[in-house]
Formats: structure tokens, C-alpha cells, sequence
């Protein structure tokens, strides 16, 4: 496996979050993207057209990666706000990952 990458999901806070981490770490940011950079998107609200469609900071080996939740998608929680993404070598790792952890997790 090449990483484990995690994906933060904020309310509008994802740009002050990784200013800070970054702070903390150093480097640079590997990309920014904002609501407003969508091709073809929705009309919005000049301060919803700023949130953060996608931010990458590699960290290491691997991408820590956040999200602002746009206006009027699902509310914010603990336990919803991050998504886990791994990074695999190859398509039979992928395969393997997949069909070794799928039954486990419909079962839960």
C-alpha cells in the first residue's frame, strides 16, 4: 500500500484548519481548490463561492486532504466528518483490500 490518506470535512473553517497545520509542518500546499472553481457550477453566494471545494497537504508519505460542507448538504457531525482513502500499489491490491473487507463491513 502506497498510503492512507484522510479527508477532513469542515462548515467553512477547512482554509483556517490547514493555515494552522501547515504552521505546525511546514510545506506547501499541493492544491487548492474553491467552490467557485467548479466548471460549470451552481450561482452561489460570494462567501460560499470561497469555501474549500478541495485542499491536499502531503504530510510525509502521505495526503492529508479537507473540504469545506457546502450550504445545505448534510449537517456536520462528529464521526461524519472525515473520510478514510487508501492508496494502493495495484489493481490485485485494491481486489484483495476490497474482497477481504467488504463482508466484514455489511456485516457490521
Amino acid at each position: 500500500m502506497k498510503a492512507v490518506n484522510i479527508t477532513l470535512v469542515f462548515d467553512g473553517k477547512a482554509e483556517a484548519a490547514f493555515t494552522f497545520y501547515k504552521s505546525i509542518f511546514g510545506g506547501e500546499f499541493s492544491n487548492v481548490s474553491r467552490m467557485k472553481d467548479i466548471p460549470g457550477g451552481p450561482p452561489m453566494a460570494a462567501e460560499e463561492s470561497e469555501k474549500i471545494l478541495h485542499m491536499a497537504y502531503p504530510v510525509s508519505n502521505s495526503i492529508l486532504m479537507g473540504m469545506d460542507m457546502p450550504k445545505g448538504r448534510m449537517e456536520l457531525n462528529k464521526g461524519n466528518n472525515f473520510m478514510v482513502t487508501l492508496d494502493t500499489s495495484s489493481e490485485e491490491e485494491t481486489t484483495r483490500f476490497f474482497l477481504t473487507a467488504l463482508p466484514k463491513v455489511v456485516s457490521l
